[in-house]
Formats: structure tokens, C-alpha cells, sequence
């Protein structure tokens, strides 16, 4: 996934979910302030912003792959956010809940304001080596002040005269007297009685040139070649002419049957191609970083230079073909800039190829194809050198423009646009004007973006191992170089950084290497350069006696006593760290590389353990602070619970402090403990203030250790010790949980059925201490777990649990409780305020003030819903529960059923079809035999009635009146078939029967997957007969027309029939 980014020099593009080091470099150890094009949610409108944080994660997520209907990709983490127009408004949603038939919103095009365009390529004067610097008037531009000084060496009165006389002055001389220059603009070289500007403007010619050169140019020794097509050499010969000028230099030319070689012989252009970017890079050729910052018309002529020597004009499809993937995705890029739109594809590959009479083997071919409705843009703006290749007048004309508004289906309906799910801009103001009382925002319709329609969102098999985070000012949302609009990585919190600095006691020691720079992604540590720490989570639950009972109570004693015994671990730990250290230090020395390619990792490992040893930082904290309250029977986020939870947490910060000062005295302290540095600590006042005694001893002994104390999330250890996490309150007592099962095990109990029709049981989960909360109030817990939700949610209102979960507690009270614990850490806490769905910004922005206020040195925020999850709330939504649940339905005795025939390729075939609740139920499809169906042509209707025989078999037959009026009845219908196909109409009978919506049926028989050309006709024939009871009109989802691209396709009469272009299609 790239992004279109720009800094004061030029703009690029880097991967966001590769690895780019230099960018990685830049942002990260640089703080280069890059800047996005970004989307404004509000007006929909493209700005440039700045990147404000970059971060870089090891990836445990499923990646998601989005694919619209224009060929644009999006590859993500299943919650990253992305942005779709649904019932007209934008809405934000994970990439994983993006459904096909979503419009997508694309940026119109991808455009630089122009004070961020260049059209100079200034080059360094080393490339100007063996080369005089002249000047227009020499004399005139030195500095005479300190050139005597500057040019010692030299008998000045006569060199410099003789420079001064001749006007210029060697390159290596020029380099001492650079800084007495005083007008750098009229600055020139000459090598050979040639000159040249030392800033090259770049015009449209060399844009052209360079264009050309990236389609079909080529080095040879000192040459810069071309390969053309002999008839074209006179369309390029002005061109060729004026760059020849331009180098001062000639041109020619050789021909090879219908082929041309075009020849510019200068080592100085050479030279000067290749240090502006024009190179191979892993044997393929890449469009410059400059040319994304230059103006414009410049990158129009680059354009036309690059589809007149690669691109093809066949009847108004324009296409460029080139083997390097790289560059074909920069030319998609370059021409979004002016809004055209193309997609990438993978050309046919052929082996080998005459090329210049010579049989050459070639790589894969790349295409790009432009669409049509952007071919006016594209001739407005690029277009050809070569004249046959130019667009014609009906190459302009587009019936429908592909990018379209979506709107909802009663405005459709009102505006009397039949037949369609998007309509054009045009058209849709012409019916607004004429239809004044529906009203649709301005901003749908005058914006910077477009729709583009979703048509795949799959799963990726392979993750990517390493994922790039960046958060966009204001905005939060960057454009991809494939113009799509996707947000901001960053999560939802704030770090309150002064807070940080100002408590933080590693800082006291600033001067010496221990400034804080960052913090860990959850931000509990925050951290210096080459830090490193190790984390330890002591289980607070397991300090309370007798929990859940009137006699609960905190065990301190016990508390007191480990927190010595975790801290002499811990310092212990740090021993084992510097000795693996060691070990990886010996191997980069054994490692056969060189010196110079050892020494970044060697220094690297160095540093980490020189700070390791130095400070010795530990971070002790805890888990479990939700269970502890729940089972003192105190209520999370209540006055009384804060007071106690800040107790807790004081005494395990002083106790770790002393069993730091007790190590110090057997160990010795750290090696740049200094308690003068210390003396006005926020966080050691404190200490001192509530035990002077311990204070007084860390003056005389020192301390073992930098900092000792964090609170993680502990998200893996609270599954270990079956426990709430960290500081966090339970999430929930119990939730349910929805498992895929086997529709057709017995053993199953069906809950939910999906629109595509798998099966889901659901299932109570509870949390372990409310379970054992339930069995010391004597639940019998096997029974509790099948009881109903309301049933369970009576129990809780009854526990301690009541109103202390995630989303009961005051959202204030938690930050104000975080503040308070927070003066007893002396790293940081890493903690989540979850809010409700229908959370606003003024409540996030009075979070994050109060986060401020109390002295929180972060907080993060998460609203409900905003991430994908299998977990399923109790509150329930009627309609979309009517919406997608299909109840089973028990089929009565009797069914109408309605007889189908139709060929095959040159077979009979024949269906039955039984009829419920005027859908299809069931069907039966195979060959017409007369011995098997003697059914007269003239029967269409009857009746499928099941049977149960007396051995407890069913069967089902067929009966129909004929003409006399008579009941005829074929019984044992199921059994006429071929077995293997009565099988599988059994399972779509099942679908039928659940109510899958009958396109959802259809595509589910499409994707059967059936070995043999037979039951591929019999799957073709039981499509066919359904079709013909989807209702004519219907739009048919994920259906392109094959002739026109148009997305209104629709069924009629069991045909799909184009709206667009009247095209239609049987079978």
C-alpha cells in the first residue's frame, strides 16, 4: 500500500505496510516532517497535512485485501479503517466489514497545491568533475576580501589575474573559494569548449525526452539509445533536435528492417541521465522522486513521452505496456494527478520476440489501461507524438461516466431513476432541479472524490510480518498513490508528554543519555535511546483472603513481602539479559562479514547493553485490579475503590523502592546514581514525604535501580491467570460467543443463520472469577451456563460485578482513578476508557482534558463497534435481526411445484420446483426420459407431496390433473434421478428452505466446485431454473456488463439483460 507524500524537496512514494528504511530513517530518527494529501471528512475536499507520528509493529493481525470495481486495491489489518458512502452520508468502517456492493470512496485525482512543484534539478559539482566553473562576468562575483588566503598555494597576482582573464577557474579550485561566490545564479561549467548551466531547468522537451527515454531508450558505453519503429523517427526529430541542442551535442540514427536505433553519443548527457535518477534498478527502469514534484506540464510531456513510445491507441482504448511493475504503478500515479483513471493487468507472455531483427527474450508485460470516460482528460492533457496514435472525435465520446454518485433507493425511486444504484452528476442535478423538494448535501455532490464499487474483500493466507502506523494531522486520513482514501493508523489517545518528562525519574539523569524519546506502541514505558526493560505482573487476586465474602480482605503482609522478592528477580533478570547479550556480541565477532558491515548491529547491541547495566530499569506492575475490587466486594470506580486501589498501589511502589535500596547496599547501586540530581523528583518527594526513613537510606546507600514500576495491559497474562487485565475493570461478566457448526449434527443447536447461509451456535462465556463468585454463592454452574441472557444479567446485578464493567463504569471517575494511581508509577499506565457507540468528540475532548488535569501521562479512548469482533452484545437490534435471520420453516405435506424444461446443450432437461410462501422451497433437476417422466409437454403445474413409506423411508412424488380431470401420480420422485446429483440438490434444497436470498443461492451453486462435464450441466441447468424466479428488474449483485463495463445489470425473464447497453446473456 503506498501513499503520496511530499516534503520540502520532492515528493514520494513509500510502502505503508513494507518496509522502507530510508523513510523509516528519515521520520523516525530525523523527525523529517513529511506531508500527506489528505481527505477532509467534512467538506470532502484533499489537503496536504503532515505526518504527526510514525510507528512500527511486528503484525499479529489478519490482513484484508479490498478490491473495487475500477481495479483499486486497499491491503490492510482487519481493523483498519477505511471509508464508504452508505444512505449518502461517509461513513468509517474496518476493512474487514467492507461488503461487496460498498461504494468505496477514491480521491478524483491526486494533485499537488503548485508551490509544491520544481522545475529545476540542481546537481551537485562533483558530478562536474575535470570541468572550469565560468562566470558571465567572473571579476564581478568574487569576493575579493580572503581570496588571498583562500588561494595560498598560488602566486596570486598571477593566477588569479590569469583566472580572472580567462573567466573561469577549475572545478577543484572553485570548491576553496565556493563560500566568496556571491551570485550562484549566473553559475556555469564548460568541459571541451562546451557549457553548461549547473541548474538544469527542466522544460517540457527534456520532461518529453525523458519519457521516451523510460519507454524505449536504453545505454550503451557513452550512448543513450532509443529503439523506435522506423516510420516514427520524423514524429520525435524536433525533439531529438532540440535536447541535441541543448547538449551540445548530435544525433543519428540506424535502421534494421522496419526498426530505427536512435543514437546520442555524449558522455556528458550519459552522465547527467543517470545522476538525475534515470537508472536500472534490479534490471528494471524507474520513474525519478523528482518527477512527483515537478509542475504539471512537465509531467504531461513525461506522460506523452512515455505512451508515445509504449502506448497504444486500439479504437479509444489506450494502453501502456512495460515489464517493470514498479514503473507502470508510478505512470497509474503520475496520471491521477490529472484525474484519469486506469487499471493494471497482467499481459499475456510471449517467450521470445523480434526486437531490432533479433530474437530476444522478454519478461512479463504489464499493462495499463486507461478507462474511456477518462480518454478526453487523457487528450487534453497527454495525448501522442505519433499522429496515427492520437485520438479520433468518437474515440471522446462516452455514453456514461463509470465513476457515479450512489444514492439511496427512495430518492432513486422519487428522482424516477429506474433501474440504477449510482447516477452521474450531471444528471443528478438536472433531477434536483426539477424536483425541488428532495434534498441531497452538497457535499455528496461537490467534492474532491468519487465512488468506486466494491466487488471482492478477502482474507489474505499470508500476513504481513511488519505493519507501519502513521497519523495524519487534523484530518487523520491519507490517499494512497491508487487515489484511495484510507485513515490514519494511530490509535485514539493522547500522550500528555510534559507529565512525562516532569515525573519521570530516568530524566533526572537527561545529561547522561537518559532523555526520554518515546514510548512501547501501549505506551506504559517511556523510554531513552538504546533502553531496553523488563516487565513483571504481579496477580492481585491472589492477595485477597476469603474473596467474595464478608470476610474478604487484602493480604498485605504478603504483598509487602513479594514485591522485595519481584524486585531481587527482576534485578536478577537483568544479569541474564547482558549475558545473552554477550552471546549475540560474539556472534556478530565470529559472523564472516566485514568490519564496516558488522559494526551498525555490533554498536547497536553495544548500546543496549551499556544502558542495561548502567541504569538496570525494571518494570514491576500488576494484573488483575478489576477482580481484586469485585472480590473485596467494592465497586470499580467508586470513591472507596479508588482510595483503596491508590493504597495498593503506594505500598508496592514504596516496597519496591526499598528492595531497590536493600539490593544497592548488598550490590551496589546503579553506576550514575546521583540523589542530588533526584532532590526535586515529583515522584521521589513523594516517597520521601510518606517514608522519610527509606529516603534518608537511599541517600546514604543509593539504589539498585533507574526505575522500577509500569502497569502493562497484560493482555496475555490475565489469560494465564484467568483474570481481569492490568488496571482495566472487567470487560464483561459474560458475553456470548457465536461458533460456526455442521447444520446436520445432531448434537448442534442452530441460533443464527447467516445471508450465506452457514449455521452459527451461540454459546455463554463467562469470566473465571465471576464463575467463582457463582459457586461461593452456591450457583450450580452448569445449570447457570444455560441459562438465558436476562436470566444471567439478573445474576450479575446481584454481584459485585454490577455497574464495574467496561462499559458501566463513569467514564471520568477512570481517568481521575488513573491519575491517582499514576503518582505511585514511576514509568507510565497503559489504559483504555471504552465508550458507547453513540459516543461524541466533546466527551473524548473532556477525557482527554481530565486525563491532563489529573496528571495521567496517557490515556487511550475506544468506542464501541469501531473494531471488528466475534463477540455479540446482548442489546439486541430488531430490524437487523429480522433482517438477516432465516428461520426454518417445517414444509407441509403438499407443496404447488412448477415444471421447467429446457436443453442443455443438445439434452432435455426438466425441473420440478416446489413453491412456498411464493419462493422456491426444494427442487429436482436432471435429463427428460420419456420411459422415466411420462409427463405430457402440456403439464406445467402440479404438486410435490412427501411421503413416508412403512418401513419410515421418505420419498417424494409428483402429481398432476391431465386433461381429463384425472390425479396422476409418479411417486418416489427423489429416487429418478442420478443419486450423486439428488444429493446435492438436497443441499440447495436446504438453502432454499432457510431463505437465502435466491441470488445468494445461485452464486452459492456457481462456486460449486464439480469434477466432470456432466453434473457441470446439471449445475447449469439448476441455475437456470432459478433465475426464472427472481423477480424482473432485480439489479444483479457483483455483476459487471461485459460489453460496456456498467455495474446496471439486471434480471429479466431469468436473462441478464445491460441497462446500460442492452446487452443480455442467457444460461
Amino acid at each position: 500500500m503506498k501513499a503520496v507524500i511530499n516534503d520540502d524537496f520532492y515528493t514520494q512514494q513509500f510502502p505503508v505496510e513494507s518496509e522502507n528504511p530510508q523513510f523509516t530513517k528519515d521520520i523516525v530518527t530525523k523527525r523529517k516532517k513529511y506531508h500527506v494529501l489528505s481527505l477532509n471528512l467534512k467538506n470532502l475536499k484533499i489537503e496536504k497535512k503532515p505526518i504527526v507520528d510514525f510507528q512500527e509493529y511486528d503484525n499479529d493481525k489478519n490482513i484484508y485485501q479490498l478490491t473495487t470495481q475500477r481495479n483499486k486495491s486497499i491491503t490492510a489489518t482487519e481493523d483498519h479503517i477505511v471509508y464508504v458512502l452508505r444512505n449518502e452520508k461517509v461513513i468509517e468502517i474496518p476493512i474487514a466489514n467492507v461488503k461487496i456492493g460498498d461504494y468505496l470512496i477514491v480521491a478524483n485525482q491526486i494533485r499537488l497545491d503548485e508551490k509544491d512543484f520544481n522545475n529545476e534539478i540542481k546537481l551537485d559539482l562533483s558530478f562536474f568533475e575535470h570541468c572550469s566553473v565560468c562566470f558571465d562576468n567572473f571579476e564581478n562575483e568574487l569576493n575579493h576580501k580572503g581570496i588571498k588566503n583562500v588561494l595560498g598555494n598560488y602566486d596570486n597576482s598571477s593566477k588569479l589575474s590569469h583566472y580572472i582573464s580567462q573567466g573561469k577557474i577549475p572545478i577543484n579550485e572553485f570548491f576553496k573559494i565556493q563560500s566568496l561566490i556571491k551570485n550562484i545564479e549566473n553559475l556555469k561549467v564548460t568541459r571541451n569548449q562546451q557549457i553548461h548551466d549547473v541548474e538544469f531547468k527542466i522544460t517540457n522537451e527534456l520532461s518529453a525526452f525523458i519519457g521516451l527515454w523510460l519507454a524505449e531508450g536504453s545505454y550503451h558505453g557513452t550512448e543513450v539509445l532509443f529503439h523506435t519503429h522506423k516510420d516514427e523517427i520524423e514524429s520525435y526529430r524536433n525533439l531529438f533536435d532540440i535536447i541535441a541542442n541543448k547538449f551540445n551535442t548530435k544525433w543519428s540514427f540506424e535502421i534494421d528492417n522496419n526498426y530505427a536505433k536512435i543514437i546520442f553519443s555524449n558522455s556528458f548527457m550519459l552522465k547527467f541521465m543517470k545522476s538525475i535518477g534515470l537508472n536500472y534498478l534490479n534490471g528494471n527502469k524507474v520513474i525519478p522522486n523528482w518527477v512527483f514534484s515537478t509542475e504539471l506540464d512537465k509531467i504531461a510531456f513525461l506522460l506523452k513521452g512515455l505512451f508515445s513510445g509504449d502506448g497504444t491507441n486500439n479504437k479509444g482504448a489506450i494502453s501502456f505496456s512495460q515489464s517493470s511493475k514498479t514503473l507502470i504503478e508510478d505512470v497509474k500515479s503520475l496520471l491521477l494527478m490529472f484525474g484519469i483513471h486506469s487499471k493494471i493487468s497482467l499481459s499475456e507472455k510471449s517467450d521470445k520476440k523480434i526486437i531490432l531483427g533479433k530474437l530476444c527474450n522478454i519478461k512479463d508485460a504489464y499493462r495499463l489501461t486507461i478507462y474511456k470516460e477518462s480518454n478526453i482528460l487523457f487528450d487534453k492533457y497527454v495525448s501522442f507524438f505519433i499522429a496515427k496514435k492520437q485520438l479520433k472525435k468518437e474515440d471522446l465520446i462516452v455514453k456514461r461516466p463509470s465513476f457515479n454518485i450512489p444514492i439511496s433507493e427512495e430518492k432513486r425511486r422519487k428522482l424516477r431513476l429506474f433501474g440504477r444504484n449510482t447516477v452521474s452528476k450531471r444528471v443528478l442535478l438536472e433531477k434536483l432541479e426539477s424536483s425541488k423538494t428532495i434534498i441531497i448535501e452538497d457535499y455528496i455532490i461537490n467534492n474532491d472524490i468519487n465512488y468506486d464499487k466494491v466487488i471482492s474483500n478477502e482474507k489474505l493466507e499470508d500476513n504481513i510480518k511488519k505493519v507501519y502506523d502513521i497519523t495524519v494531522k487534523d484530518n487523520h486520513t491519507f490517499i494512497l498513490s491508487n487515489s484511495c482514501v484510507i485513515s490514519n493508523s494511530g490509535e485514539p489517545g493522547i500522550l500528555l508528554w510534559s507529565t512525562i518528562i516532569r515525573e519521570s525519574v530516568s530524566d533526572c539523569y537527561s545529561d547522561l543519555g537518559y532523555k526520554t524519546l518515546s514510548t512501547n506502541p501501549c505506551s506504559e514505558l517511556p523510554l531513552p535511546s538504546k533502553s531496553s526493560c523488563r516487565l513483571l505482573a504481579m496477580n492481585l487476586y491472589s492477595y485477597v483472603d476469603n474473596p467474595f465474602t464478608n470476610k474478604s480482605k487484602f493480604n498485605f503482609d504478603l504483598f509487602k513481602k513479594h514485591c522485595h522478592y519481584a524486585q531481587r528477580i527482576m534485578d536478577d533478570i537483568i544479569d541474564l539479559e547482558i549475558e545473552k547479550i554477550d552471546l549475540i556480541l560474539d556472534k556478530i565477532e565470529k559472523d564472516p562479514e566485514t568490519e564496516e558491515v558488522k559494526m551498525i548491529e555490533k554498536n547497536l547491541w553495544k548500546s543496549i547493553r551499556h544502558k542495561a547495566e548502567e541504569a538496570r530499569r525494571t518494570g514491576i506492575g500488576i494484573t488483575a485490579e478489576g477482580d481484586m475490587l469485585a472480590s473485596l466486594n467494592l465497586t470499580y470506580g467508586d470513591d472507596i475503590a479508588v482510595d483503596f486501589s491508590v493504597e495498593v498501589h503506594k505500598t508496592m511502589a514504596i516496597e519496591v523502592y526499598r528492595s531497590s535500596v536493600n539490593l544497592a547496599k548488598e550490590r551496589g547501586s546503579f553506576k550514575i546514581f546521583d540523589h542530588k540530581l533526584e532532590k526535586n523528583n515529583p515522584f521521589i518527594l513523594r516517597l520521601k514525604k510518606e517514608d522519610e526513613n527509606l529516603y534518608e537510606e537511599m541517600i546514604k546507600y543509593g539504589r539498585r535501580n533507574i526505575a522500577m514500576l509500569t502497569i502493562a495491559p497484560t493482555g496475555t497474562t490475565s489469560l494465564m491467570t484467568q483474570t481481569s487485565s492490568g488496571i482495566e475493570p472487567v470487560f464483561l461478566p459474560f458475553y456470548t460467543r457465536r461458533t460456526k457448526v455442521n447444520p446436520n449434527d445432531k448434537e448442534v443447536k442452530i441460533s443464527f443463520t447467516d445471508e450465506t447461509g452457514d449455521s452459527w451456535q451461540e454459546h455463554n462465556v463467562f469470566h473465571h472469577k465471576f464463575l467463582d463468585y457463582l459457586k461461593i454463592k452456591n450457583y450450580d454452574i452448569e445449570k447457570v451456563k444455560n441459562y438465558s441472557a436476562e436470566e444471567i444479567n439478573e445474576m450479575v446485578k446481584n454481584s459485585p460485578y454490577h455497574n464495574a464493567t467496561a462499559n458501566d463504569i463513569n467514564h471520568l471517575n477512570k481517568v481521575v482513578m488513573q491519575g491517582r494511581i499514576q503518582k505511585w508509577v514511576d514509568h507510565s499506565i497503559s489504559a483504555t476508557v471504552n465508550l458507547p457507540n453513540d459516543a461524541k468528540k466533546e466527551l473524548v475532548s473532556e477525557i482527554y482534558i481530565n486525563a491532563w488535569k489529573n496528571s495521567c501521562k496517557g490515556i487511550t479512548v475506544y468506542r464501541d463497534g469501531s473494531r471488528n469482533g466475534v463477540l455479540v452484545s446482548d442489546k439486541k437490534d430488531k430490524k437487523k435481526d429480522d433482517k438477516i435471520f432465516f428461520p426454518f420453516k417445517k414444509r407441509p405435506k403438499e407443496l404447488d411445484a412448477e415444471i421447467l424444461r429446457f436443453k442443455n446443450n443438445s439434452e432435455k432437461w426438466i425441473s420440478f420446483i416446489a413453491i412456498f410462501d411464493k419462493k422456491p422451497y426444494e427442487i429436482f433437476t436432471g435429463i427428460e426420459e420419456d420411459d422415466v417422466f411420462p409427463i405430457p409437454e402440456k403439464i406445467t403445474k402440479g404438486k410435490i407431496i412427501k411421503n413416508v413409506d412403512t418401513n419410515g423411508s421418505k420419498r417424494y412424488d409428483f402429481q398432476y390433473v391431465n386433461r381429463l380431470g384425472y390425479k396422476i401420480t409418479i411417486e418416489g420422485l427423489s429416487h429418478q434421478f442420478n443419486k450423486e446429483y439428488w444429493n446435492y440438490a438436497k443441499l440447495i434444497s436446504g438453502v432454499l428452505r432457510h431463505g437465502m436470498p435466491l441470488q445468494n443461492v445461485i452464486n452459492l451453486i456457481s462456486s460449486l466446485n464439480l469434477d466432470g462435464e456432466e453434473i457441470n450441466t446439471w449445475k447449469n441447468g439448476v441455475k437456470r431454473a432459478l433465475k426464472r424466479y427472481i423477480p424482473d428488474g432485480t439489479l444483479a449483485k457483483n455483476t459487471i456488463c461485459e460489453n460496456c463495463n456498467s455495474d446496471e445489470v439486471v434480471y429479466q425473464e431469468g436473462c441478464l439483460i445491460c441497462k446500460n447497453c442492452g446487452s443480455s446473456k442467457c444460461g
